[in-house]
């Protein structure tokens, strides 16, 4: 009668029966699988804080509305019969909530004419979509909420999550100056109302060209007038 086949295991060098297919026995095959995980598991992180980095503001307030993919870009617009390009209604009605949303929170807040930075988080039901899409909708309604352009415009934060029940659209709206300003066209700083020129005519009643760069051009002007070069 032939004896049982056995193999020593490699890790506790105890007889096993078998033909030694493998180097442990089964306990120590998977005690060793159990240290290798241990040892290929990523290392805890605290949580990251969310809020965004960069300067301070001296003030943000925060909303929201109920999310709709009817904010997303890709869905905004319609072809009418005669080939006119409009926004769908269910658009013009969530733009119209954003734009109530924002007074509300703003309660008359007054906003200067500076950079004006926002934070969106898009809570979706699903992974559809992508939150980027959302960003004009979102301008669009606050500046008409807020009366600036939104070329003074700047994203703080832009983030999305999974939410199954009662996604919302979360917007933030704030500033780090209270001072009303306007860009040079010339040098492109942004300057102080108190540096441009007072004008009758324009949305602002101001020039665009601020005080050091008049000045450097008046200096240019009566140079070449003289016959010197600058």
């Amino acid at each position: 009668m032939d004896t049982p086949a056995t193999f020593r295991c490699g890790d506790c060098g105890a007889e096993t029966p078998g033909r030694g297919a493998s180097p442990r026995r089964p306990a120590c095959s998977a005690l060793r699988d159990l240290e290798t995980a241990a040892l290929l598991a990523p290392t805890p992180r605290p949580p990251r804080s969310h809020e965004p980095s960069g300067s301070p503001l001296l003030w943000m307030v925060r909303f929201g509305v109920p999310f709709s993919y009817a904010a997303s870009k890709n869905r905004m617009y319609v072809k009418r019969r005669r080939g006119h390009v409009a926004l769908r209604r269910e658009v013009v009605a969530l733009r119209e909530q954003i734009v109530l949303a924002a007074l509300g929170a703003l309660n008359g807040r007054r906003i200067a004419h500076n950079k004006v930075w926002l934070e969106i988080v898009v809570q979706k039901p699903d992974n559809r979509g992508d939150a980027v899409n959302v960003v004009d909708l979102v301008c669009d309604a606050v500046k008409r909420a807020i009366q600036i352009d939104d070329r003074w415009f700047c994203i703080r934060r832009l983030d999305w999550e999974i939410v199954k029940a009662d996604p919302l659209l979360k917007i933030g709206i704030g500033q780090d100056s209270d001072e009303d300003c306007l860009v040079c066209s010339q040098c492109g700083q942004i300057r102080p109302l108190g540096e441009f020129k007072r004008r009758r005519t324009g949305r602002l009643a101001y020039g665009r060209i601020c005080a050091a760069c008049r000045h450097a051009g008046r200096g240019l002007a009566e140079s070449l007038a003289g016959g010197v070069a600058p």
